[in-house]
C-alpha cells in the first residue's frame, strides 16, 4: 500500500500533516477513517473546503456544527451526516475537542458499489442525515 500521505489527498483534498496532528486515521485505497482525538482537525476548520470523496460523519455529541452555504447544521448524535463530493463546507470551531468519526469514500468506488446495490446513482447530498432502523 502507498504511504498514507500519498492516499489521503486523493480522498480528502490537499491537506498537510500539521492539519491532521490531532487526528487518528486509517487509510486504504478507497476508504479513509478519521477521528479527532486530542484537538480539532484543522483541515475541517478551513472555510469552504471540499473533498473529492463522499463524506460520512457519525457524531458522538451534539457539540459540533457544520456550515454549508451560510447555513449552520448542528450535529445529531447517532445519525450519519452525508455530504457528496465537491460541496464547500466548514466545521465550526468549539471549546472542546470534537467527538466524531468520519469516513471518506472514493467517489468512483462508492458510486460503483451503490449502483450494484440500488441500480442507480446515489442522490446528491448537501448535509443530509441518516439513521438506522431497528
Amino acid at each position: 500500500m502507498k504511504n498514507d500521505l500519498d492516499t489521503i489527498p486523493r480522498l480528502v483534498g490537499v491537506v498537510t500533516k500539521e492539519q491532521l496532528r490531532y487526528v487518528d486515521c486509517f487509510v486504504s485505497e478507497e476508504i479513509a477513517l478519521f477521528m479527532p482525538m486530542r484537538g480539532p482537525c484543522f483541515y475541517a476548520l478551513t472555510p469552504e473546503h471540499t473533498h473529492p470523496a463522499y463524506m460520512f460523519i457519525l457524531n458522538f455529541t451534539d457539540q459540533i456544527s457544520v456550515k454549508i452555504h451560510e447555513k449552520i447544521i448542528p450535529g445529531r448524535p447517532g445519525k450519519v451526516f452525508a455530504l457528496s463530493p465537491g460541496v464547500p463546507h466548514q466545521e465550526l470551531p468549539m471549546d472542546s475537542p470534537p467527538r466524531y468519526i468520519g469516513a471518506l469514500i472514493d467517489r468512483k468506488f462508492f458510486e460503483k458499489q451503490y449502483r450494484s446495490c440500488a441500480g442507480k446513482m446515489p442522490a446528491f447530498h448537501q448535509g443530509a442525515f441518516f439513521g438506522y432502523r431497528r
